[in-house]
């Protein structure tokens, strides 16, 4: 016989059935949504877009010097070094920088014998720290250097 998902929730089950939603609780506890969204921000918006992906790569060809240099490449090891001072200095929010740390430590995976160098306007992650809908007709929050 399966183990099934409900038996493997096991204490978390049990505390589901207390509350009387067992069945919600177990065909929602492993979804997840994914969404492709278009921006269509207006110039004011734009600008600032434009600046924290700057901010955000400025981040990481910053931390990725100091990994070169003090050849510290584990995302664990970067993140002692380099978080506090990296966001006072790019006034990045808490998230977007352990991401930008995550990014570095990620690109160094692939290959230690390179020297890394992010694009000003390269790609960042935002995932839903970063990024919230509050009302099914669109409003969403998101992070921005400003």
């Amino acid at each position: 016989m399966k183990p099934s998902h409900l038996q493997w929730l096991g204490d978390k089950r049990r505390l589901a059935n207390f509350f009387g939603f067992a069945n919600l609780f177990s065909y929602f506890h492993f979804l997840k949504m994914i969404l492709q969204i278009k921006l269509l921000p207006d110039e004011g918006q734009a600008a600032s877009l434009v600046r924290t992906l700057q901010q955000a790569n400025m981040c990481c060809n910053s931390i990725s010097e100091i990994a070169w240099n003090q050849k510290v490449f584990s995302r664990f090891r970067l993140h002692k070094e380099v978080y506090y001072s990296h966001k006072s200095v790019f006034k990045l929010s808490a998230q977007v920088v352990a991401l930008c740390i995550g990014k570095v430590a990620d690109a160094y995976r692939v290959d230690r014998k390179t020297k890394r160098i992010f694009r000003p306007k390269g790609s960042i992650t935002y995932d839903n720290r970063l990024l919230s809908f509050k009302e099914i007709p669109f409003p969403f929050g998101l992070s921005v250097a400003d």
